[in-house]
């Protein structure tokens, strides 16, 4: 096979799951000898740097003064002179830059979606104000009631809905201009191919072999505990925790995150609620290690939910709402249940089934861990990467 080499983009910062992907495939790449460079914006930050690769491209050593974006990606690239511009995500005032000057040092370019907002204006994939599972990309007829339901007052909503119809154009644009888009979800893959372009591959999420590498602990068996991993927002489900905590009132709920329900937690939490607080990859594995089951009670359709896949990796079941990647992956895994959108009681009975089953919960942790193994190796995924690369 002829040499590569890999500009891997994020100008999403670092931290969650879709961050986490781009160092999970540079580690991957170089491990199979391809010459990587991580261009990576810090969450929160107004500096770029750069987060390892060879050879040293530091972002920092390029910003001086007020120099302008184009000028640092145009030197960057030109310095790397990359074969693959392989992107993660990127904000839709930088699309366009990209693409060109991708195509100025005629790198072939790859795009990992792991958002729905190129396909829906709210960016859920859920009606609003119904919050009811949608059934069709954008455009449909409901897609104006869910922009007039965002935003408050007459010209937040009018300005809201211009600038999501031209965003909307926009992305539609956008994507058509890589030569391949990879989905880690199966459903959004359908989805692109029949409304933008056909050359789209879904593959499973690689994940970080420190979860493949160790075999899981066995629990305390008297202790019954479930784990609630992830950014404490209301799209990831945060403020249905009380309901359930009050539903299982004999089991803990490990909360795992910082954000900005953290306070409505604390206010309208039960004593078996229990902030853990913002924890790194070492006590994410602990955690789950710990417990029996992983919640994940997403108010919207998300890609690749990372701590589904943490969690089959460690052989724990784990329960969703049947939406989106995330019910995509319990059910190809085998590795737990799904429950109906928003059924909170549906959602805690199938909790309870796990917990008071410790055979059923071990039989679907070993599925899904077996699956997660077969599917979501970093190497595996290396090189179904590269067959995609080397055949553009």
């Amino acid at each position: 096979m002829r040499f590569l080499r890999v500009l891997l983009f994020n100008d999403h910062g670092r931290g969650g799951g879709a961050e986490r992907y781009v160092d999970t495939v540079a580690d991957a790449l170089k491990a199979k000898r391809i010459e990587t460079v991580k261009l990576c914006r810090v969450r929160g930050g107004n500096g770029w740097i750069e987060l390892g690769g060879v050879p040293e491209v530091r972002l920092s050593d390029y910003i001086k003064g007020n120099m302008s974006y184009q000028k640092l990606l145009d030197q960057v690239l030109f310095k790397f002179k990359p074969d693959i511009v392989h992107v993660n995500e990127v904000q839709l005032y930088y699309a366009d830059l990209l693409v060109k000057l991708s195509r100025k040092y005629c790198s072939k370019l790859v795009l990992t979606t792991h958002n729905y907002g190129y396909l829906c204006p709210t960016a859920l994939y859920i009606k609003i104000p119904e919050m009811e599972p949608c059934d069709k990309p954008y455009f449909n007829n409901h897609c104006l009631t869910c922009l007039l339901n965002t935003g408050s007052g007459f010209q937040s909503k009018l300005r809201n809905s211009s600038r999501v119809l031209y965003s909307m154009s926009k992305w539609s644009s956008f994507l058509s201009s890589f030569d391949t888009i990879i989905s880690p979800s199966q459903l959004f893959a359908e989805l692109l191919r029949d409304k933008i372009t056909k050359n789209v591959h879904h593959l499973w999420n690689p994940i970080r072999r420190r979860f493949l590498e160790e075999q899981p602990e066995t629990q305390d068996d008297t202790k019954k505990q479930v784990l609630f991993a992830g950014r404490l927002v209301e799209s990831k489900g945060v403020k249905f925790l009380p309901l359930l905590a009050r539903l299982l009132k004999n089991v803990s709920f490990l909360v795992a995150g910082s954000g900005p329900l953290r306070g409505y937690l604390i206010r309208n939490g039960t004593e078996n609620i229990i902030c853990c607080g913002l924890t790194d990859e070492e006590g994410i594995v602990r955690l789950l290690d710990k417990c029996d089951v992983t919640i994940v009670p997403s108010a919207v359709c998300e890609m690749s939910p990372t701590i589904i896949t943490e969690s089959l990796s460690r052989g724990k079941p784990v329960v969703a709402f049947d939406l989106g990647g995330q019910a995509e992956l319990v059910k190809w895994s085998g590795g737990g249940f799904v429950a109906g959108p928003f059924d909170i009681y549906d959602f805690s009975e199938k909790v309870e089934k796990l917990i008071q089953g410790r055979e059923l919960a071990t039989k679907m942790g070993h599925r899904g861990r077996e699956s997660i193994k077969r599917n979501s190796d970093p190497g595996h995924y290396a090189e179904r990467l590269l067959n995609i690369y080397y055949y553009l």
